[in-house]
């Protein structure tokens, strides 16, 4: 990837695997969010291809490949004052056709569970602090990938799918940045 012609990627591989963690390191300006770009599909590598299960992204229709992976950037800008439960059924919204309200509303709840978070459910967005709202965007993320119905934990009902985080606890204190990280 070249930007303003800087080289900013060249020569990269990798593979990710569901149920694995892979962490990018490098000091700031080393291209790890060009990177997370080129990985999500927002950015197109000058050369080389990204691929999904085998699959070029660009051959995903936008609901499958969002079933699939969600992408927790690091900044979630949402200046509306939704209530908390809301925001995290947004993650649903690429199963709108094949899902009904009463399982998102359960896989909302179980992801929010899942973050340390469900007791914000009815809280307004805008009046949590950072860390929280940090915590329920990534419970937003989780919704958006998970597969089961509700009844389980994310470990086993996102086995088949990938959480795309960068900088995922910017925000967090130290215990809620353990707990983020083991999710």
């Amino acid at each position: 990837v070249t930007l303003g012609g800087n080289r900013i990627l060249d020569n990269v591989s990798l593979r990710a695997e569901p149920g694995k963690v892979l962490a990018v390191l490098g000091p700031n300006g080393a291209g790890k969010t060009t990177l997370m770009n080129v990985l999500t599909g927002a950015l197109r590598p000058d050369a080389g291809s990204v691929t999904l299960a085998g699959t070029p992204l660009s051959s995903w229709s936008r609901p499958d490949l969002a079933r699939r992976r969600a992408v927790l950037p690091q900044h979630s800008e949402l200046s509306f004052p939704f209530p908390v439960l809301e925001v995290v059924l947004m993650g649903r919204s690429p199963h709108a056709r094949t899902s009904s309200r009463q399982r998102d509303l359960a896989v909302a709840r179980a992801a929010l569970r899942e973050c340390g978070t469900g007791h914000l459910e009815e809280r307004i967005y805008t009046t949590l602090s950072g860390g929280e709202r940090q915590r329920v965007h990534l419970a937003r993320a989780l919704a958006q990938i998970w597969a089961g119905d509700g009844d389980g934990d994310a470990a086993r009902c996102c086995l088949d799918r990938y959480l795309l985080l960068d900088e995922p606890t910017s925000s967090l204190d130290l215990a809620h940045q353990h707990a983020a990280l083991e999710i």
